[in-house]
C-alpha cells in the first residue's frame, strides 16, 4: 500500500524492480511533489511488496519508512529510512521468520499512527501478514513493539482465512481487521476476519455479499482507518465478460442493512487508498498506449467524492520514468 499517512502529510512510494530506485512523492499546498532523488536499495522483487510509516513510542524521534519485500534469495527482506531522506539501511530479519515466509509473500504492514489519532499506548508497533508455513499457503501474522526490535512470527491455523495473497488490512480501536475476497458458508464476496489486539482468535464474518447473477468478481480489497473511526473499504473488481476493472466503494445501506457497492472510476494497474487529515484518498493508474497518468480521488465530508490533483505520469508502455529515472543510475 504505498499511500501513507505520516505526521507530515500523505506520502507516495513508488518502487522500480528493475533499477531498484524507490520515487518519493509528498503532497504539499494541494499538489504533489516528487523529491529529486530516489532511495536506492539493493534487493526487492517484482511486485512482492509493501511500504508503511514506523513509529517509535517517543515521539521525538524522527518516525522511519519500512519497505519489506520478497527477495530472490532471501525470502523476505526490510529496509528502513527517515520520512523525506534517501539514504536506506538494510534490517536484519530473524531466520525463524525466514523460515515461515516461504511463499509469494505479499505482505502487508500495520502501524497504529499518531497521525490516525492512535493513542500514545500504541505507538511502536507493528503487525504485517504474508504467505507461508509449511505448505507455502498459511496466513502467517508478525509483530514487533518498536520498529528497531525482531518480527516474532507465527502461523494463523484458522481453517476460515487462507493465505493473504489478495488482503487489506487497517487497525483501530476495535483491533486488527483483514478483508480478502473469498467463500464463507457458501456467500462469495468480501470476507472481514477480525481480532482484538490483545487476542488471537479471529472471527470471520462476510463483510459484502455478490449475488452470483450480478457477474462481479473481486480481484482484491483497500482499506484505511482512523484510530477512532470504522474502516473505509473498497475493491478492486472486474466483470465475468469483461477485462474493464472499476474501483468500488463498501457503503453501508441503511434500507437493506448491507453493505452495498458504488462505482468510483475505471483503472488499469495500481490502485491504493489512504488518509490525508479527514480527507479518503483513492489513486488509480489510467493506461493507454503512450502513457501511465496516476490520477486521485478525493472524498471529504461536503463534496464527497470528486477529481484530485494526478501524482505524475510515466511515458512508455511499461511506466518507466524515461529521461528521469536514468538521471541517478
Amino acid at each position: 500500500m504505498p499511500l501513507i499517512t505520516t505526521p507530515k502529510g500523505l506520502r507516495y512510494y513508488r518502487f522500480s524492480d528493475r533499477t531498484k530506485r524507490i520515487w518519493q512523492y509528498r503532497l504539499e499546498n494541494g499538489n504533489w511533489a516528487r523529491l529529486p532523488k530516489p532511495v536506492r536499495i539493493s534487493e526487492g522483487y517484482d511486485d512482492q511488496y509493501t511500504f508503511g510509516i514506523s513509529h517509535f513510542d517517543d515521539p521525538l524521534k524522527t518516525p522511519v519508512v519500512t519497505f519489506l519485500a520478497s527477495g530472490r534469495h532471501d525470502s523476505m527482506l526490510e529496509f528502513q529510512w527517515p520520512i523525506d531522506e534517501n539514504i536506506a539501511s538494510r534490517v536484519t530479519v530473524p531466520e525463524c521468520v525466514q523460515k515461515l515466509a516461504k511463499g509469494g509473500i505479499s505482505p502487508v504492514l500495520l502501524d497504529p499512527s499518531p497521525a490516525l489519532d492512535a493513542p500514545p499506548s500504541v505507538w511502536g508497533k507493528q503487525w504485517a501478514f504474508l504467505t507461508g508455513g509449511p505448505n507455502r499457503f498459511l496466513p502467517v501474522e508478525l509483530e514487533r513493539d518498536t520498529p528497531a526490535g525482531c518480527w516474532e512470527a507465527r502461523e494463523v491455523r484458522d481453517k476460515k482465512l487462507f493465505a493473504p495473497t489478495k488482503v487489506a488490512a487497517c487497525v483501530n480501536f476495535a483491533g486488527l481487521h483483514l478483508f480478502m475476497p473469498g467463500i464463507h458458508d457458501g456467500s462469495y464476496g468480501l470476507m472481514k476476519a477480525s481480532r482484538s489486539l490483545d487476542g488471537e482468535d479471529y472471527t470471520v464474518d462476510v463483510y459484502l455479499k455478490i449475488d452470483e447473477e450480478a457477474g462481479i468478481i473481486i480481484d482484491s480489497a483497500l482499506v484505511a482507518a482512523s484510530w477512532n473511526e470504522e474502516p473505509r473499504v473498497f475493491v478492486l473488481t472486474s466483470q465475468k465478460d469483461s477485462p474493464v476493472r472499476h474501483v468500488q466503494e463498501c457503503v453501508y445501506d441503511v434500507e437493506e442493512k448491507a453493505v452495498k457497492l458504488r462505482q468510483l472510476t475505471e483503472f488499469d494497474g495500481w490502485a491504493g487508498v489512504g488518509i490525508e487529515g479527514r480527507n479518503v484518498v483513492v489513486a488509480y493508474e489510467d493506461r493507454d498506449e503512450y502513457e501511465i497518468v496516476l490520477k486521485t480521488l478525493v472524498w471529504d465530508e461536503e463534496e464527497e467524492w470528486c477529481e484530485g490533483p494526478d501524482i505524475d505520469r510515466w511515458e512508455g508502455p511499461d511506466g518507466s520514468l524515461l529521461g528521469r529515472e536514468e538521471e541517478y543510475m
